[in-house]
């Protein structure tokens, strides 16, 4: 008999690791970039095109309030 631990908070390092596979299928891989800077900066790009163009993926992340 094997238990595998499950993080109670799992579902948010899944859409984490979910965006993370997104920018990088997306806009980074089979990319040439000459520096570090440039590739932070293609990211950045990225995701300020993703945030002014949203596509909603599944039911909306809810922050509880404090």
């Amino acid at each position: 008999m094997q238990f595998h631990f499950i993080p109670k908070r799992a579902s948010r390092v899944n859409r984490i690791e979910t965006r993370f596979g997104i920018i990088t299928r997306q806009s980074i891989r089979r990319g040439a970039f000459s520096s570090v800077k440039v590739l932070i900066k293609q990211i950045r790009d990225y995701i300020a095109h993703w945030n002014t163009n949203p596509k909603r993926q599944g039911p909306a992340l809810r922050v509880p309030a404090r």
